[in-house]
């Protein structure tokens, strides 16, 4: 099925999950100096302009695009998502690249002024480290190891882990 392919990609070859997001506009990046965004623009057909122009991609990358449509996406066999992996690659690397030519400052003013969503996150080092993750309980460290874990990634219905079969019992 076209989600067991999806979860085997993630699985199998994490290195290749960013590269074939299918949607580049909601994906993850590094800046130059380091810094991360989450791209929020969840409708690709909405926000793919207004990325690559705030990016100073336009033109090359839409007819890059299209030719791969037409090369690679196209002419292949399968489910279209899986097809599609080619076409998503080249939308994420041409974001992907240019958002490493760019400053967190450069990249806080370009989207500002072409109205692209987007937030600052923390690398997982620094939300290892975080106070407010300590605080909040989202790290935790286990027997007498000094390395935070997830205590639990999701809490539902008062704060009952949703597998609790899976964690270890915190409290």
């Amino acid at each position: 099925s076209t989600q067991s392919t999806w979860v085997e990609l993630l699985q199998l070859e994490p290195e290749r999950f960013l590269d074939y997001h299918p949607v580049a506009t909601a994906n993850s990046y590094s800046t130059k100096d380091g810094h991360w965004v989450q791209m929020l623009g969840i409708e690709l057909p909405r926000h793919l302009g207004r990325t690559l122009r705030a990016l100073g991609l336009g033109g090359p990358t839409y007819a890059r695009l299209v030719w791969t449509v037409l090369t690679q996406v196209l002419p292949a066999r399968g489910p279209l998502f899986v097809r599609a992996f080619p076409a998503f690659k080249v939308l994420n690397t041409a974001i992907r690249g240019a958002m490493l030519q760019l400053t967190w400052a450069e990249v806080q003013s370009r989207f500002a002024q072409h109205n692209v969503w987007y937030c600052p996150v923390a690398t997982p080092v620094e939300a290892a480290l975080s106070t407010q993750a300590h605080m909040t309980r989202a790290f935790v460290k286990l027997d007498d190891t000094d390395i935070p874990v997830v205590a639990a990634p999701a809490q539902l219905r008062g704060g009952v882990p949703h597998n609790p079969g899976a964690l270890p019992v915190l409290d």
